[in-house]
């Protein structure tokens, strides 16, 4: 940025006489410091507030706010309501400032004829205004057009003139900000160009299981609940807001994938659902349906909203910023904020990580299986955890690809092999004993464990290995089968009961100990008289 680039400024020594260069040069010096400090320690566009709102259809309020031009100019505002307005013309010393050699103003001050088309303008007047010339503002006068807050600098000669004498007593610079309305139809669309509106993307959230309640009597009746988040209502609702964020960001994400697939994803959705809904596996459609809508909520949290620059423009809005349209906000012509904190090659990174975390919804749709596993158990995390943070299931294909996928932040830090996941012993994973066998190492720090390979097994047989797992490794859980069969019209034998007593002895331990509290009660209230 040319403009905000001194070299060189004078050093004065004593008895030295100075000329109007050697003062400007120090002044312009700090001053472009200044705006140098601005523009690349924070950056350009609207901080914060300046927000647009109509107590009445005929008055306009401007919150208080903050906005720095793509000269470094710094506008600071306090909220004002405007029920009047006059015409007015912009001045020479604005759009034609007149300037010498040594005052160092040839790379700003230029700027201003930009703005020549917005010579005659609209200028909002507060309700408490005293201008002679105001005029009430009539209903529909918002209509197309958009407001700006113009930082009017104008160049002022100074001069003491009386009837004996004129003498130049220098200049000055006078900064006042305008608030103008401005119709579309004068929009230069350097000046005024319309930006990206900023998506407030909704979340998926998956109906609960067997809510509203039924009663489940039989292991039918326990698969069919879990359908319910695999109705066609839920399947094109999920559907549509991937394609929708898609979409949205597929402009500045990796084009080195095929996401065809994120345009209308409901036809891999159902492929998947039709196959598996009608066996036992459907509950495992659950878990991966809830990882797709946690996949696609990781993405709209994606902390990166912004744009970013890192060598700004000083022509892009030099003296001015839009506060957006005027009547409504279907065209987006608001500045945005343009920081200028985040290098290029950090950008670069966060749009890598976006580009990981569509690539990993890509993958969760298109490579899922069902083949029958070996009963493993693996620490991870339940709850308001990001799905980056959870170790990989064993319901997915290509499980040396989603590795890399899974977290878009140890996948840019290198350190993908760290990932939990059932497949961590699959060759090439990874070569860390802590990943492969989690269980021998530090569980403290998860809350969940993912117990998987057991479905569709006999259930005598599935609890043996689990329990056996859980004996060696010294886990902190529990195992109970509950039964799914009919027993409307059967009685249980309890002398050739396999299953688990646990809570029968819990309920049992419950009542004795309650019943051992009474009796000592009782006791403690009767007293001996000697």
């Amino acid at each position: 940025m040319k403009t905000q680039n001194p070299s060189k400024y004078p050093v004065f020594e004593a008895d030295q006489v100075l000329s109007q260069k050697h003062l400007n040069r120090a002044i312009s010096y700090l001053e472009e410091q200044d705006r140098l400090t601005r523009v690349g320690g924070i950056g350009v566009g609207i901080i914060c507030g300046l927000e647009i709102s109509h107590p009445q259809p005929n008055q306009i309020t401007i919150s208080c706010g903050t906005a720095i031009t793509s000269l470094g100019y710094q506008i600071n505002w306090e909220e004002k309501t405007f029920s009047y307005y006059h015409p007015i013309e912009l001045s020479a010393d604005f759009l034609a400032p007149k300037f010498i050699d040594g005052e160092y103003l040839e790379l700003t001050l230029p700027h201003a004829k930009k703005y020549e088309p917005l010579k005659n303008s609209i200028e909002l007047l507060p309700t408490n205004t005293l201008e002679v010339d105001r005029i009430v503002i009539p209903n529909n006068f918002f209509k197309d057009k958009i407001v700006i807050l113009l930082l009017e600098t104008l160049l002022i000669d100074e001069k003491n003139c009386v009837t004996t004498n004129c003498d130049d007593k220098g200049k000055r610079i006078e900064f006042k900000i305008r608030p103008l309305l401005i119709s579309i139809s004068q929009l230069n669309p350097y000046l005024f160009p319309e930006y990206p509106k900023v998506m407030n993307f909704e979340k998926i959230s998956l109906p609960r299981y067997n809510v509203p309640h039924n009663q489940l009597i039989t292991g039918s009746d326990v698969l069919n609940e879990f359908k319910k988040n695999l109705a066609d209502s839920v399947i094109s609702n999920v559907s549509g807001k991937i394609s929708l964020v898609y979409k949205s960001y597929k402009s500045i994400i990796s084009n080195t994938v095929d996401f065809n697939v994120l345009n209308n994803p409901k036809t891999a959705l159902e492929t998947v659902i039709n196959a598996n809904k009608d066996s036992i596996h459907v509950q495992y459609l659950w878990d991966w349906m809830s990882d797709i809508s946690s996949a696609y909520n990781e993405i709209i949290e994606f902390n990166e909203r912004n744009p970013s620059l890192c060598c700004v423009d000083e022509t892009m809005f030099p003296f001015h910023v839009v506060l957006g349209k005027a009547d409504d906000d279907n065209i987006n012509y608001r500045t945005p904020f343009f920081s200028t904190q985040n290098s290029s090659l950090k950008n670069k990174q966060k749009r890598k990580e976006l580009s990981l975390l569509f690539e990993r919804l890509v993958h969760l749709i298109k490579f899922w299986i069902t083949e029958d596993h070996v009963i493993k158990v693996t620490p991870s995390f339940y709850g308001d955890f990001p799905l980056s943070k959870k170790s990989i299931p064993f319901y997915y294909d290509y499980i040396l690809e989603l590795n890399k996928k899974w977290s878009p932040k140890k996948t840019g830090k290198n350190k993908n092999n760290e990932i939990l996941s059932y497949h961590s012993e699959v060759a090439g994973y990874t070569t860390l004993d802590c990943v492969k066998k989690p269980l021998l190492y530090d569980i403290e720090p998860y809350n969940f464990f993912r117990i998987e390979g057991h479905i569709g097994k006999n259930y005598q047989e599935a609890i043996k290995e689990i329990i056996a797992v859980k004996e060696y490794h010294n886990l902190p859980f529990k195992v109970i089968a509950l039964n799914a069969a009919d027993l409307e019209n059967h009685t249980p034998n309890i002398t050739t009961f396999e299953g688990d007593w646990g809570e029968i002895e819990l309920n049992y331990d419950l009542v004795r100990r309650d019943w051992e509290n009474v009796k000592e009660n009782q006791s403690n209230g009767f007293y001996i008289k000697m």
